[in-house]
Protein backbone atom coordinates (compact mmCIF):
# COMPACT_ATOMS: atom_id res chain seq x y z
CA UNK A 1 0.00 0.00 0.00
CA UNK A 2 2.45 2.56 0.69
CA UNK A 3 4.72 1.66 -2.52
CA UNK A 4 1.32 2.14 -4.41
CA UNK A 5 1.10 5.94 -2.77
CA UNK A 6 4.86 6.78 -3.31
CA UNK A 7 4.22 6.00 -7.19
CA UNK A 8 0.99 8.01 -7.57
CA UNK A 9 2.74 10.84 -6.17
CA UNK A 10 5.65 10.17 -7.91
CA UNK A 11 3.03 10.89 -10.58
CA UNK A 12 2.91 13.93 -13.03
CA UNK A 13 -0.81 15.31 -12.93
CA UNK A 14 -3.60 14.10 -15.66
CA UNK A 15 -4.19 17.60 -16.78
CA UNK A 16 -0.21 16.94 -18.09
CA UNK A 17 -1.68 13.85 -20.31
CA UNK A 18 -4.58 15.87 -21.32
CA UNK A 19 -4.34 19.72 -21.90
CA UNK A 20 -3.84 20.95 -25.26
CA UNK A 21 0.01 20.86 -26.89
CA UNK A 22 0.75 24.64 -27.47
CA UNK A 23 1.88 23.32 -31.23
CA UNK A 24 0.60 20.27 -32.43
CA UNK A 25 0.43 18.35 -36.32
CA UNK A 26 3.17 20.61 -38.01
CA UNK A 27 2.86 19.72 -41.64
CA UNK A 28 4.87 21.07 -44.68
CA UNK A 29 3.69 22.34 -47.30
CA UNK A 30 3.38 20.16 -51.16
CA UNK A 31 5.19 23.00 -52.51
CA UNK A 32 8.00 23.49 -49.47
CA UNK A 33 7.08 26.89 -49.55
CA UNK A 34 4.66 27.14 -45.91
CA UNK A 35 4.67 25.47 -42.54
CA UNK A 36 1.50 24.59 -41.19
CA UNK A 37 0.36 23.26 -37.65
CA UNK A 38 -2.64 23.54 -34.62
CA UNK A 39 -2.25 25.80 -31.65
CA UNK A 40 -4.83 27.74 -29.92
CA UNK A 41 -6.03 31.47 -30.56
CA UNK A 42 -5.85 34.33 -28.11
CA UNK A 43 -9.22 32.57 -27.08
CA UNK A 44 -7.67 28.84 -26.39
CA UNK A 45 -9.40 27.54 -28.80
CA UNK A 46 -6.96 25.24 -31.57
CA UNK A 47 -6.73 26.60 -34.88
CA UNK A 48 -4.56 26.11 -37.77
CA UNK A 49 -1.40 28.73 -38.10
CA UNK A 50 0.73 29.02 -40.92
CA UNK A 51 4.17 30.75 -41.46
CA UNK A 52 5.46 31.23 -45.21
CA UNK A 53 9.27 29.93 -44.73
CA UNK A 54 12.09 30.66 -44.14
CA UNK A 55 11.19 33.43 -41.64
CA UNK A 56 7.63 34.83 -42.34
CA UNK A 57 5.12 35.99 -39.37
CA UNK A 58 2.99 32.88 -38.23
CA UNK A 59 -0.62 33.64 -39.25
CA UNK A 60 -3.95 31.71 -37.93
CA UNK A 61 -5.79 31.14 -41.05
CA UNK A 62 -8.80 29.72 -39.42
CA UNK A 63 -11.04 31.23 -37.03
CA UNK A 64 -12.98 28.40 -34.87
CA UNK A 65 -14.57 29.91 -31.46
CA UNK A 66 -15.60 27.11 -29.95
CA UNK A 67 -14.67 23.67 -30.95
CA UNK A 68 -11.40 23.79 -31.93
CA UNK A 69 -10.00 22.28 -35.09
CA UNK A 70 -8.93 18.64 -34.85
CA UNK A 71 -6.87 18.07 -38.25
CA UNK A 72 -6.47 19.56 -41.36
CA UNK A 73 -5.01 18.54 -45.00
CA UNK A 74 -3.03 20.93 -47.71
CA UNK A 75 -4.45 21.34 -51.16
CA UNK A 76 -1.98 19.57 -53.56
CA UNK A 77 -0.55 23.13 -54.80
CA UNK A 78 0.43 24.12 -51.41
CA UNK A 79 -1.44 27.36 -51.76
CA UNK A 80 -4.16 26.48 -49.20
CA UNK A 81 -5.55 24.15 -46.33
Amino acid sequence: MFALALLLAALPPLEVFFANPQHASPELSPDGQSIAWLAASDQGVRNVWVRVLPAGPPRMVTKDAQRGIINYFWHPSGKSI
